[in-house]
């Protein structure tokens, strides 16, 4: 993560294996996450712990999925009450991270997973402006 202004660097996001594929941000809430070729999505809530909360060991929340292939992208809706992730293994996945939802856990099953909606891997994907629909 890195200062604008400065070019600094703010902190490392820590906790994959492989490249990082994607990372989204959600002004609504202050979560970030990243994707990786590792299967993996991490969350991290830049607005808990405010005073260490660009330490590297700022626990991640892992969302485990169904998918054997990278993820290769990732989008938050609008309200940054849902995740959608997309796969080389051709599946959108789609995460209630809503806080209710994800306080006090370290990990997430899906709430909805579209299984070989792709011909071919998913490289990117978006929410509508009202989250009714995930565009790939």
């Amino acid at each position: 993560i890195l200062n604008t202004a400065d070019g600094s660097l703010l902190r490392t996001l820590v906790g994959f294996t492989k490249p990082i594929m994607s990372v989204a941000y959600s002004v609504m809430n202050g979560l970030i996450a990243a994707t990786s070729e590792d299967t993996l999505i991490h969350i991290w809530n830049m607005n808990s712990n405010i005073d260490d909360k660009l330490t590297e060991d700022t626990p991640a929340l892992t969302l485990i999925g169904d998918n054997s292939g990278s993820v290769s992208c990732c989008s938050f809706n609008t309200e940054g009450s849902r995740l959608v992730t997309g796969t080389r293994d051709a599946m959108l996945i789609v995460w209630d991270v809503s806080y209710s939802n994800i306080q006090g856990k370290t990990e997430l099953k899906p709430l909805k997973t579209l299984h070989a909606c792709h011909q071919d891997w998913i490289n990117d994907c978006a929410w509508s402006d009202l989250g009714d629909i995930v565009v790939s």
